[in-house]
């Protein structure tokens, strides 16, 4: 099976969660392909980096 692609909907999702925190949205690089395990990580530049998992709903990772 191809890689999924993240949609608005997930960005909405990780939005919501980032918003309230104050990160700004510049500041947050989501991988643009789902891949599992999915990941959150921070680089030495201080953005937010997020890879979705493939599997299992964008709310409960």
């Amino acid at each position: 099976m191809p890689d999924e692609i993240i949609s608005m909907q997930d960005m909405g999702v990780i939005f919501s969660v980032t918003d309230p925190m104050g990160i700004h949205r510049e500041s947050v690089s989501v991988e643009l392909t789902k891949e599992d395990p999915g990941a959150i990580g921070r680089s030495s530049s201080g953005v937010v980096e997020i890879t979705v998992p493939e599997t299992g709903t964008i709310e409960e990772f």
